[in-house]
């Protein structure tokens, strides 16, 4: 029977747990480097955002309403006021008349919202009418056009349908409605009519003749 000596056995036991530590440090290293590799790619990946055109504020929207609603401002100006406004002189009319003879006003309120697009903006209007409750509009639609904040077409022929004479049944042509009529043409005289003649006398009877 043989013994192994105590110094032998302590020296195994030593250069076996090396081992194994080393194989610890050699599998971590491997698996950190595996983590960093797929995280550096990650983080120096580009990322792009599309920045968000500038809202208008609520009081540059209600100084669109009330110029689209002056009546002493000129169509010409106003055309500026409403998407495709150069179309839209008769729109322009009926809704100055409308808000003289109904003696309303408009306000924007806070807050302007982004619409689906970043052209359009989305707030909220107050429709007062004299000796009534101001009535709330919501969802009122402006659209950038050329640069510039409108109101939009859709929403200015809703607004135009709602306060005008008629209502819907009397939208202009620029919001689909029928065009005017034609006026029917005047009858002119002649100038130079032709006399009347006159039917001749009948000739009186004949008198009859004396008795012999």
């Amino acid at each position: 029977m043989k013994f192994s000596s105590p110094a032998g056995h302590r020296t195994r036991t030593i250069a076996a747990a090396l081992a194994v530590s080393a194989a610890l440090v050699v599998t971590a290293c491997s698996s950190d480097g595996d983590e960093d590799a797929p995280t550096s790619s990650a983080t120096s990946a580009p990322t792009t955002t599309q920045a968000q055109a500038p809202l208008p504020t609520a009081a540059e929207l209600g100084d669109l309403l009330n110029r689209a609603l002056d009546p002493a401002l000129p169509v010409e100006e106003k055309a500026g006021t409403v998407q495709d406004g150069a179309e839209a002189g008769e729109l322009f009319d009926q809704m100055t008349r409308a808000a003289q003879d109904s003696g309303a006003t408009f306000a924007v309120v806070d807050p302007v919202l982004p619409g689906d697009t970043p052209e359009i903006a989305l707030a909220t209007a107050t429709l007062t009418l004299p000796e009534q409750d101001p009535i709330t509009v919501d969802n009122a639609e402006f659209v950038k056009q050329d640069g510039e904040w409108k109101i939009s077409r859709a929403w200015a022929c809703t607004l135009v349908g709602q306060v005008a004479e008629g209502g819907e049944e009397n939208l202009p042509v620029f919001c689909g409605g029928d065009p005017a009529p034609a006026p029917a043409p005047e009858e002119v005289p002649a100038e130079n009519p032709a006399p009347v003649e006159e039917a001749p006398a009948p000739a009186p009877a004949p008198e009859p003749a004396p008795e012999a």
